[in-house]
């Protein structure tokens, strides 16, 4: 996703590929955005068990304490499940484990449990107090959809401003770059854009997924998404908005036009072919 004439630093962390690169920055600050981005990873993924979400996914309905950073994200999952109209849930993730997403992808998927059934909303099973939060019991939550882009465009931040970061496919970019018109990031149809400012994702169903499910889960179903695009990217005003965007518009492309009437997408590919486009640059 990333191209540039700088050295690109390159690590795999989230289970997946990490690139990132700074005007002006060496291996110092980029060894520190290596070492923020593996605590993160440490304290969110579900399938650590001594993990701060684990931690919440098995509290049985009993109020727990909460870090600062997972108070924003929970935050950041009840905004997002509102701004989509509930088709980016992070509630979805007993429906995930159900289908058999049950390790670490490429782990083989195990085995089917319960039938599907509608999700419900994060805002009925999950309360937010000062440092601490309950989970409604049996419900686990999983930051899949919604983290990657939020952490980019912090990691931007933390290089300094003028820099671009992927997250597993998730881009943000600040900047004049190398060249001073941007930086070069790869979209759908073999085209690069110059993103000064900005974020572009992918959401999609031909990876993690087995040989009957893909790991989209629709909220309005419990089930995988019935989808009509393999793929959808966007690019937005920063990737934390890409990323959810780029969830919803994969679930239902119906709400492609309401997106970007309230400025949360300034361009959207389906399997590379351009729905709308309403940037300059794009």
């Amino acid at each position: 996703m990333i191209a540039s004439t700088l050295e690109v630093h390159r690590v795999r962390v989230f289970n997946t590929d990490v690139e990132y690169a700074a005007m002006g920055a060496g291996a110092a600050e980029y060894e520190r955005i290596e070492e923020w981005l593996r605590s993160l990873d440490a304290r969110f993924s579900r399938f650590r068990e001594d993990s701060e979400l684990s931690a919440l996914n098995s509290s049985g309905g009993e109020w727990v304490t909460i870090s600062h950073e997972m108070s924003q994200m929970l935050a950041h999952a009840l905004r997002v499940e509102a701004d989509s109209l509930g088709l980016v849930n992070i509630a979805t993730t007993q429906a995930l484990i159900d289908v058999g997403y049950r390790r670490p992808w490429p782990a083989a998927w195990v085995g089917a449990g319960e039938e599907p059934s509608p999700v419900r909303p994060l805002f009925e099973v999950l309360e937010l107090g000062r440092g601490r939060a309950r989970l409604a019991a049996g419900v686990n939550v999983d930051f899949g959809a919604i983290a990657k882009g939020v952490w980019a465009d912090e990691a931007v931040r933390r290089l300094g401003g003028d820099a671009v970061v992927s997250l597993g496919g998730d881009v943000a970019a600040r900047g004049g770059g190398p060249v001073g018109e941007g930086w070069a990031v790869q979209v759908p149809g073999d085209r690069v854009v110059m993103l000064s400012v900005g974020g572009v994702a992918t959401s999609g169903v031909t990876k993690r997924a087995s040989d009957v499910a893909h790991h989209i889960i629709d909220p309005r179903t419990g089930a995988p998404a019935a989808v009509d695009a393999q793929t959808i990217t966007v690019l937005a005003a920063t990737a934390t908005a890409a990323e959810w965007a780029a969830t919803a518009l994969i679930i239902d492309q119906s709400q492609c036009e309401r997106l970007a009437a309230r400025g949360v997408v300034d361009a959207v590919w389906a399997d590379g072919a351009a729905l709308i486009v309403r940037k300059d640059n794009a």
